[in-house]
């Protein structure tokens, strides 16, 4: 008798415990969990971008893609030395990225407008390049897992005075290209 007590106050304390567990009447609940990530440089990245043309591309000492349109003058050479005024300057094939992701991608820029000369960047084909500059309005076209884009740069000095200028643009990879990157502060 005492066995089946104990068995009877078991099942109806274990039966109670799963009544109050499984109601979902929880006012308070802290749940620390642990995030791993690393930083890469571009190379290794979800999203690997490559120089194509090593004369104005490469990657930086900090493993990030650079930009330098600031030639070397040699005169035995005849190499020049930067954009000329009141032109336009597009780069073909000038660099990549590649979706080392796991989802398709599309890809746009966002530009610095504070700047003195115009930059934009297309979709580079060797066949054609993409007409519209990409934009959040004008992604590229989607890329799966482990596809390849390759992108021309055009520079624009029609406005600009001679002079040396930095500027930065943004790449962003979305899923949904109407999404934008949250503002940094």
């Amino acid at each position: 008798m005492k066995r089946r007590t104990l068995i009877a106050t078991a099942g109806s304390t274990i039966a109670g415990a799963g009544t109050v567990i499984g109601s979902g009447a929880v006012s308070f609940v802290r749940a620390d969990r642990s995030i791993g990530t690393e930083v890469v440089v571009d190379k290794e990245a979800y999203l690997r971008l490559m120089p194509r043309d090593s004369n104005y591309v490469s990657h930086s000492t900090n493993g990030r893609l650079k930009f330098d349109f600031d030639g070397v003058f040699s005169e035995t050479n005849g190499f020049g030395e930067g954009v000329g005024t009141d032109s336009v300057y597009r780069f073909h094939d000038l660099f990549s990225a590649r979706n080392q992701g796991t989802r398709d991608i599309s890809l746009y820029f966002e530009y610095n407008d504070d700047i003195v000369a115009d930059i934009r960047v297309f979709e580079y084909s060797p066949t054609r390049d993409h007409e519209e500059p990409l934009t959040a309005e004008s992604p590229s076209s989607v890329r799966e897992p482990g596809e390849v884009v390759q992108f021309s740069m055009e520079i624009d000095t029609r406005e600009t005075p001679i002079g040396s200028y930095e500027t930065s643009l943004t790449l962003v990879a979305a899923e949904n290209p109407a999404e934008t990157l949250p503002e940094r502060e």
